[in-house]
């Protein structure tokens, strides 16, 4: 269960991070 939750987190916490730095580069241009 707890490894569920803690691959959910890390899915979350990349998916987050990745729309960050799209933004960033859109933005950029």
């Amino acid at each position: 269960m707890f490894h569920k939750v803690g691959w959910l987190v890390l899915y979350s916490l990349a998916v987050l991070l990745l729309s960050c730095l799209f933004l960033l580069k859109k933005e950029a241009q």
